[in-house]
């Protein structure tokens, strides 16, 4: 969602049996003005980095007004994978579900780490369920 002028927002459960789990993550711009806009995807649960969002919507990711990306990566357990961070790029990661380790910090569901000065990011499944994370490439 872009936010602007004139915008009614608010989020709820629409079942009356099933919880919901939602995770509401605000980015600021790297534009103000324009219009106000709103994007839904489901980007499933395929193994490895999913692309969710980036500053120009390309390959059927949603658009963001920032210099970012946006990336899920699902792994099963004891599978791990490296990440390629550009020069002067940060990583910040959210553990979503199971448990994972960044380098040598361990997430559970909920946490997070600032990935800063490292160009390769390892992350590995410690746990013994799938783990789901969001990988956000800043400038």
């Amino acid at each position: 969602m872009s936010a602007g002028r004139g915008i009614y927002h608010s989020e709820y459960n629409a079942s009356s049996s099933q919880p919901l789990r939602f995770l509401q993550i605000w980015i600021e711009p790297n534009e103000r003005g324009g219009e106000p806009g709103y994007q839904q995807k489901d980007f499933g649960n395929q193994a490895g980095f999913t692309v969710i969002a980036t500053p120009t919507g390309e390959n059927g990711s949603l658009k963001i007004k920032q210099e970012a990306r946006l990336l899920q990566l699902v792994l099963a357990p004891s599978e791990s994978v490296t990440f390629a961070l550009e020069a002067g790029r940060n990583a910040y990661v959210h553990q979503v579900a199971g448990t994972l380790k960044v380098e040598n910090t361990s997430l559970s569901p909920g946490d997070g780490a600032k990935v800063e000065d490292i160009r390769h990011i390892t992350f590995s499944n410690v746990g013994n369920e799938i783990s789901q994370t969001l990988v956000f490439d800043l400038s």
